[in-house]
């Protein structure tokens, strides 16, 4: 018998094709260059600019002197005037980050803080590094703060153990009635050289 016309045979549908997808496997070493080559200057220029950079720091500077960017904004470096932040080279160990970010108020140094800085600063982390050290930075108000806390503790305690029991004698206690506080008396060598001196007259008890 002879199909009908007028039924559709069903076409063979096609296999799916598998896409090929090529996979690299990069060593620890490849992995690392290949991340610091996207830290590195965009164009030729910024290469030329980053070499001229280097060559005065390492011609007229310390290896850890605050990059010229930074040195405009740092309230200790700023020559003309004082700027608005404290900058800080901070060890590369998580124990040392820790402390510096989280107890004592510190933040990183990178780009959405400061994007006019050049971008061959930045290493392959995002921050500003010199060996094994990272820039971090405060507020210089905070800093300021910082720095006169410790003297301030100390003045405080000092001033807490200090009693003064006469216009001119201070005793180093914060309790001057307790039994153990001993207040020498004016001896009398002491009375006598407050006397008034009268000439011609010999104050007996003196040898001389």
């Amino acid at each position: 018998m002879s199909a009908d016309p007028g039924t559709l045979e069903p076409r063979p549908t096609p296999a799916p094709t598998q896409e090929k997808q090529s996979i690299t496997i990069l060593s620890e070493l490849d992995s690392y260059i290949a991340e610091r080559m996207k830290g590195q200057p965009a164009t030729v220029e910024d290469v030329k600019e980053r070499v001229k950079v280097h060559e005065r720091q390492t011609l007229s500077r310390h290896r850890l002197s605050l990059p010229e960017f930074f040195q405009a904004l740092s309230y200790d470096d700023a020559p003309e005037h004082k700027g608005e932040f404290v900058f800080k080279w901070i060890f590369k160990d998580k124990r040392s980050i820790d402390r510096h970010l989280g107890v004592l108020g510190w933040t990183l140094v990178n780009r959405s803080y400061f994007q006019q800085a050049p971008r061959y600063l930045f290493t392959a982390n995002g921050g500003v590094e010199v060996g094994d050290a990272i820039l971090g930075f405060i507020p210089a108000k905070q800093a300021i703060q910082m720095r006169l806390a410790p003297g301030k503790r100390s003045r405080e305690r000092l001033s807490s153990q200090m009693t003064q029991t006469e216009a001119d004698y201070v005793l180093m206690t914060g309790n001057p009635k307790d039994e153990k506080v001993y207040q020498p008396k004016i001896g009398p060598e002491t009375e006598e050289s407050s006397e008034e001196k009268v000439p011609g007259v010999l104050i007996e008890g003196r040898d001389f």
